[in-house]
């Protein structure tokens, strides 16, 4: 498979113009806008005051959880792709790289990275490596409806937590059906 910088002239020269000094400008432009809607909306002073508020351990304590999430999801793709398939740390790498591109390309198409980098880097082949990212997003969809619900059943009063649980298992079942 040829790269993007061997498909020719006119795909080569814009990938050569995206890639260049203004993509680091592009990647700064959310998180730029982001912090201007916030000091907007809640004020320098009061983001200040809530960000010195806090112990200057709870940012090392944020960077070891922070890791230690890149640490899990490696351990699924493993899992997930058989044991020894790939090596923890690449799949660790790959896990980084993967959530990079999830974040600075719209419509998820960074999802295309994790079998890409499977491929290019361990010749994964896509039959295997697309199934199992599949799954690993199942998963993620099942984890984040469960938090939802969570949060529901604790706010909901006992009628509606019945009703709720219910609907839920229902659901679940459903979905186990289709797996």
């Amino acid at each position: 498979m040829r790269s993007l910088l061997e498909a020719g002239p006119p795909v080569a020269e814009r990938w050569r113009r995206l890639a260049g000094p203004g993509r680091y400008g592009l990647a700064a432009l959310l998180p730029l806008a982001l912090g201007y809607y916030v000091v907007r909306r809640v004020g320098v002073g009061d983001t200040m005051a809530a960000v010195l508020r806090l112990p200057p351990s709870a940012l090392g304590v944020t960077f070891a959880l922070y890791g230690v999430t890149y640490w899990l999801r490696a351990t699924r793709w493993e899992i997930l792709l058989g044991p020894g398939v790939v090596p923890r740390p690449s799949l660790l790498a790959i896990t980084a790289v993967h959530v990079l591109y999830n974040n600075l390309l719209p419509g998820r198409t960074g999802e295309l990275s994790y079998v890409y980098l499977l491929h290019k880097y361990h010749g994964v082949p896509p039959s295997v490596a697309t199934p199992a990212l599949l799954v690993g997003r199942l998963f993620d969809l099942v984890a984040m409806v469960s938090l939802f619900a969570l949060a529901f059943a604790a706010e909901a009063g006992p009628r509606r937590q019945e009703a709720f649980w219910s609907g839920l298992l229902r659901s679940s079942l459903g979905l186990l059906a289709l797996v």
